[in-house]
């Protein structure tokens, strides 16, 4: 696939009487964000704000992180197949995408909050109670805690709270259809300008003298816990499909134009993690220099027994040996049995004779008691650590909490260090956004 992205980079965003992008200032009228939010009547209350790298602000209640794009050429629309949006097949034409900005969501709603948590917590709502610090879930936007990619986003935060006569199912695609009506109006701006930066991307011949290398990630079907089952718009979804299913192949600018959706889990966004994906972006580059990226297998994890975990990394494996890859990037989006799968898929790469390189954060060493990783086999070989995503200092005061309709004063205060993000969900780094060297392990 032939895939032209145009960035128009941002370097201030401001609120003004009008919705607009000229020469890297984004002017948004407020007004006008807050009646997209709140047109289907749907939603009772929302806040449109904004926050800069740097800014004195803690971001508690985050669902979700998204790109602001649009396709300009070719087939199918951005973020294709959720919530009846166009199933087009995308990753071709021409995209335009704002750079250095995202829109991020909050949802104030402490039931779905629980839905979207995958293990039990203390009671209490979590704008009303901050969490200890073994299940902290903030973002601060300076201080110790402004670790990528936060640190250099600028944020359009849509906050909002849901009625609770809509049920769980509905409460998820109300607020996230309300985002992406932001997200589609912010893309207008420039839609019809000529962008400043044009990256271009064409995948469709391969060198026969180089490597082919895959890129698996291993992303999480919440069908197990939807109340709508395997059709629930709940959760990771690819082309709008959430459920348990054997491994996708999506082309690399497929990923790119928003193919992957969601999050499986309260804390760890993934939509713009992975239209944004450094491995992605990076292998497209190489392609056809250094090596052929043959293109994503998205492999979908949460699998009940050993034999099944066993048999969706064996059959990821042969699609990449199908597709002629020597090599793989394997990463994970959680831990626990997740995490499982993921070593699985590694380990039959290397039976298979494909080299495969682990990227995933480590585990909290517990003072050096415990291992890096919660499970490993012989033929995980190759790991790059993206950290712990601890933070080791205090997280100082701050001015202002988004996120929440009426935060707590504790959340303005100075939180305590937290010792790693799997214990904690401070922080998630799957996709190497960090800016860590070998230097730091």
């Amino acid at each position: 696939m032939k895939l032209d992205i145009g960035t128009f980079p941002v370097s201030n965003v401001e609120f003004g009487d009008r919705t607009a992008w000229d020469n890297g200032n984004l002017q948004i009228d407020r007004a006008e964000l807050l009646d997209i939010v709140l047109e289907t009547g749907d939603l009772k209350w929302a806040s449109i704000d904004l926050v800069a790298p740097g800014d004195s602000t803690r971001l508690v209640n985050l669902k979700d992180l998204f790109e602001v794009m649009a396709k300009v050429e070719g087939p199918g629309t951005v973020y294709p197949g959720v919530f009846g949006r166009p199933i087009e097949t995308v990753g071709s034409g021409v995209t335009f995408r704002l750079g250095n900005v995202a829109v991020a969501l909050f949802v104030d709603d402490e039931d779905l909050t629980d839905r979207e948590r995958a293990w039990p917590h203390e009671g209490g709502n979590q704008a009303k109670k901050p969490r200890s610090r073994a299940h902290a879930r903030f973002i601060d936007m300076s201080g110790p805690g402004n670790l990528a990619p936060y640190d250099s986003l600028n944020l359009i935060c849509v906050s909002v709270d849901t009625p609770t006569e809509l049920n769980l199912e509905d409460r998820y695609v109300a607020v996230r259809t309300a985002a992406l009506r932001v997200v589609d109006r912010l893309a207008e701006t420039i839609s019809k300008q000529e962008p400043p930066d044009v990256a271009k991307f064409d995948l469709t011949e391969c060198d026969p003298d180089l490597p082919g290398v895959v890129f698996i990630p291993h992303l999480a079907s919440a069908e197990w816990q939807a109340e709508a089952g395997p059709r629930s718009n709940f959760g990771t979804a690819i082309y709008g499909q959430t459920r348990l299913s054997s491994p996708w192949f999506l082309y690399p600018t497929e990923v790119m134009d928003g193919a992957v959706f969601g999050t499986y889990m309260v804390g760890r966004p993934a939509t713009w993690q992975l239209s944004n994906s450094p491995i992605v972006e990076e292998l497209s580059r190489r392609h056809g220099k250094t090596c052929n990226f043959l293109g994503c297998i998205i492999q979908r994890t949460n699998w009940t027994t050993q034999p099944e975990k066993e048999m969706a990394a064996e059959r990821a494996v042969l699609m990449a040996k199908r597709l002629g890859a020597s090599g793989a990037i394997v990463t994970t989006d959680l831990r626990g049995q997740r995490f499982l799968e993921t070593a699985l898929t590694v380990r039959a790469c290397e039976r298979q004779g494909i080299s495969a390189v682990l990227l995933t954060e480590e585990e909290d060493n517990e003072e050096g008691t415990a291992p890096p990783l919660l499970v490993s086999f012989p033929e995980v070989e190759s790991v790059v650590s993206s950290g712990t995503g601890g933070v080791d200092e205090p997280f100082p005061a701050v001015e202002r909490i988004i996120g929440s309709r009426d935060p707590a004063p504790e959340w303005f205060g100075e939180q305590e260090a937290i010792h790693g993000s799997y214990g904690s969900s401070y922080l998630t780094d799957y996709y190497g956004f960090g800016h860590n060297s070998f230097e730091d392990f």
